[in-house]
């Protein structure tokens, strides 16, 4: 198996139209890429997930002696540098479950922040007031 076989895969996970893509990128981006890895283990046993120390954390899959994700290869001396391997370690389960659905959750790509009720709004309306006044008049 070389490197096409694997990318041809990955380009299978989100071929259909150009919407699909942005959205297959954004989840797997956004805090599912460790559900990509588990897809792509499904399909190449010998994956192994690794551990990319940034951020929130990122898991990336090594397949024979190259890194993917969701973009394709994944070049850790061209994303982390020529000492990538100071952030970058063998994934553990702990590590896939944190980097698995987490899309649409607060800090992550697709949150949307809830509506304020209207008696939520009126409670921030009437602390913001009462704290002007407080500082208006120095009292506490």
């Amino acid at each position: 198996m070389n490197q096409d076989v694997v990318l041809e895969f990955i380009r299978q996970v989100f071929k259909k139209e150009e919407e699909a893509r942005r959205n297959a990128k954004d989840v797997y981006l956004g805090g599912n890429c460790g559900n990509l890895f588990r897809l792509l283990k499904s399909e190449f046993p010998e994956a192994i997930a690794y551990h990319v120390k940034f951020k929130r954390g990122h898991i990336v899959t090594l397949i024979q002696d190259k890194f993917y994700d969701i973009n394709g290869v994944f070049d850790p001396n061209e994303i982390l540098g020529y000492e990538w391997q100071e952030y970058m370690s063998e994934a553990t389960e702990y590590d896939i479950v944190r980097c698995s659905d987490n899309y649409g959750k607060p800090g992550f790509r697709g949150y949307v922040e809830p509506t304020p009720t209207r008696a939520e709004k009126l409670k921030r309306f009437f602390a913001s007031v009462k704290q002007n006044v407080q500082n208006i008049f120095n009292v506490e």
